[in-house]
């Protein structure tokens, strides 16, 4: 007779899927001081089939502000994640790119392993805001003046369900 053996848990650490999104169009936009907003088209969604797994979310964005720096806080769903939990008077946010020139962009990136504890489907997006008390126009993937030297970029953020 046949014997029927059950697969093996699957390894811990394990990645059991991938989500990419990849931006490749620019974005502006106009921002208030303490406001921030979504990157239009950067967000990527991932249903976890464990509440014990965790989620491995980097992002890499090419951004620019006019005079001041970008700052990025990481978002999932609506609750902000992998930032500094002082109590000091500083704005908690999870990254920061900072360039003086019209023509430069700054990448910043992030890697952060999550623990959701879900099974739901769950997303996570980066936002943007800068570091003046002024409204600035922030830019993503393109800089404040784009001559064809200047150059045009992407930016992207993973997402990877690790088994726990």
């Amino acid at each position: 007779s046949a014997v029927t053996t059950l697969p093996a848990a699957i390894a811990t650490g394990k990645v059991l899927q991938v989500i990419q999104t990849v931006k490749t169009t620019d974005f502006t936009v106009s921002l208030a001081a303490e406001t921030v907003t979504d990157i239009t088209g950067l967000s990527a969604s991932i249903t976890p089939s464990s509440s014990s797994n965790k989620i491995l979310v980097s992002y890499d964005i090419m951004v620019h502000t006019t005079s001041d720096s970008g700052k990025i806080q990481l978002m999932r769903d609506s609750t902000k994640i992998c930032i500094n939990t002082s109590t000091s008077g500083f704005e908690a946010q999870t990254s920061m790119a900072h360039s003086d020139a019209v023509f430069a962009l700054t990448g910043t990136s992030m890697s952060f392993l999550d623990s959701p504890s879900t099974t739901s489907s769950i997303t996570y997006k980066p936002q943007v805001s800068h570091a003046s008390s002024l409204t600035k126009t922030v830019y993503v993937n393109v800089p404040e003046t784009a001559f064809s030297r200047h150059g045009r970029f992407t930016s992207q953020i993973t997402l990877m369900e690790i088994a726990g």
